[in-house]
């Protein structure tokens, strides 16, 4: 039995093509298992799956109308799966982050959530909160 190099490599892009639609649909069910009951399994493969396949993940859920909490009848929001990705890095890292020392700790925060007429400096460092109480960003600064 012969095989040319190109049947090879269409056997080989085949078969990606359908590990990847495998995994695509494994992410979604891994979310919908996070999401509904709040357990993750092989935390670190999931958000590897829902990380590299995020896009395909999104679509599968909008097409298939796929419901991500108790309302059957609201709207998917496929931005739950950027929810699911942000907890599970934080997850993942907490045993990190806590070991380093409070005084060298930084927390980057989009500026998005600081008050409109925020009266803080930006400096090259950043924002330098002055606990105005404008928002709720400076009850992060005491914790």
């Amino acid at each position: 039995m012969e095989f040319d190099i190109l049947a090879i490599i269409g056997i080989v892009i085949v078969s990606l093509f359908l590990i990847s639609i495998i995994l695509v649909f494994v992410g979604v069910g891994l979310i919908v298992l996070f999401w509904n009951a709040q357990k993750i399994i092989l935390p670190r493969l999931t958000l590897f799956v829902v990380s590299t396949f995020e896009l395909p993940i999104k679509k599968v859920i909008r097409f298939f109308k796929i419901n991500l909490d108790d309302n059957a009848y609201s709207n998917i929001d496929v931005a739950k799966v950027d929810i699911m990705i942000a907890q599970l890095r934080t997850m993942l890292n907490k045993d990190i982050f806590t070991k380093v020392p409070i005084e060298k700790r930084a927390i980057f925060i989009p500026q998005c959530l600081r008050s409109p007429k925020c009266p803080a400096p930006t400096l090259p460092e950043g924002l330098q909160c002055i606990k105005c109480g404008r928002c709720g960003l400076y009850l992060l600064k005491e914790h």
